[in-house]
């Protein structure tokens, strides 16, 4: 029986054992999941109600965590910015561009 969190995902059920084929791929308990750790990557509490649905399977375990790892590593370089050489190369570059002649129809 799943219950809901304040989030709207999945709370404390656990994953079947016997249902599980040891392939997050071929997982449907585990790929909803964790394509409900979309959302919900960032509250710790959350993914450690996930980690432990998913402790029954090590395959689907670690499907989790690499999609977490992810996602936490995408938002770190996205806030990166570029240095300031290339971004005044970019501002020079665009500044260039003639847009003589075009029209909003031509975008």
């Amino acid at each position: 029986m799943k219950d809901e969190t304040e989030s709207g995902t999945a709370g404390p059920a656990e994953m079947p054992a016997s249902a599980c084929p040891s392939n997050p791929y071929e997982c449907e308990f585990a790929r909803s999941l964790i394509a409900g750790a979309i959302g919900v990557w960032q509250e710790e509490s959350l993914v450690a109600q996930m980690r432990i649905q998913l402790s029954q399977c090590a395959p689907c375990l670690l499907a989790l965590d690499a999609e977490i790892n992810l996602r936490r590593v995408l938002q770190a370089k996205s806030q990166e910015r570029a240095p300031q050489s290339i971004r005044i190369h970019i501002s020079q570059t665009l500044g260039k561009i003639r847009l003589d002649g075009i029209t909003e129809a031509d975008l």
